[in-house]
């Protein structure tokens, strides 16, 4: 999470089998699934020794509206999500997205409750002087932000109706913990319809 005058706050990840995404290294450790740890002497690294054998995303052909009704956004976003608070300036944001290739950042509070988003639109909008703006200025505020159990047909329709290219996706405390696009979503039902697409490329 960035915030003006604040070092960066870290999120260790894994790379999760079953969902095929970077997953949170505390929810990794809750999972069943997770048969052991491995970490270095100096605690930056380490492995994880899961024990799925198949991940909870459909393989082959399959019935997508079924599976979109039936597979939890949990198992298709990443949780590595970049977020910012209001107080940071928009130039820095606009840096933020394109260094790291992003279209959008959940705006948080300090307790990370999802209070709005920046997208590249949005910064588009802010004009030439961004450095005299915050991003409370120029961010579009309260967006509904989907708990991690809602099914993936739930993103998808709200995608369409409200012409959203990202969905936030919290936890059941209303915190931020990934974030799900358009492509990320239709690299889902490319993948339900037995097509082979290769894994994003990590930034």
């Amino acid at each position: 999470m960035l915030s003006a005058g604040d070092a960066p706050e870290i999120h260790h990840t894994v790379e999760c089998p079953r969902r095929r995404r970077a997953t949170d290294f505390a929810q990794c450790c809750g999972c069943p699934s997770m048969g052991s740890i491995d970490i270095s002497e100096d605690g930056k690294h380490g492995s994880v020794d899961c024990m799925a054998t198949e991940s909870l995303l459909p393989h082959g052909r399959v019935d997508v509206a079924e599976a979109a009704a039936r597979v939890r956004l949990g198992e298709l976003m990443g949780v590595d999500t970049t977020c910012v608070r209001s107080d940071v300036r928009a130039d820095v944001v606009a840096d933020l997205l394109v260094r790291d290739k992003l279209r959008a950042v959940p705006v948080v509070d300090e307790a990370r409750h999802l209070i709005g988003i920046v997208t590249k639109t949005d910064l588009l909008r802010s004009g030439r002087r961004r450095s005299a703006k915050t991003v409370a200025d120029i961010m579009t505020p309260l967006l509904h932000g989907l708990p991690e159990e809602a099914p993936v047909a739930y993103a998808i329709s709200l995608m369409a109706f409200g012409a959203l290219q990202e969905v936030p996706v919290v936890d059941k405390n209303a915190k931020v913990i990934g974030l799900v696009t358009s492509t990320d979503a239709l690299r889902w039902v490319a993948r339900s319809l037995g097509y082979i697409i290769p894994a994003p490329q990590p930034v």
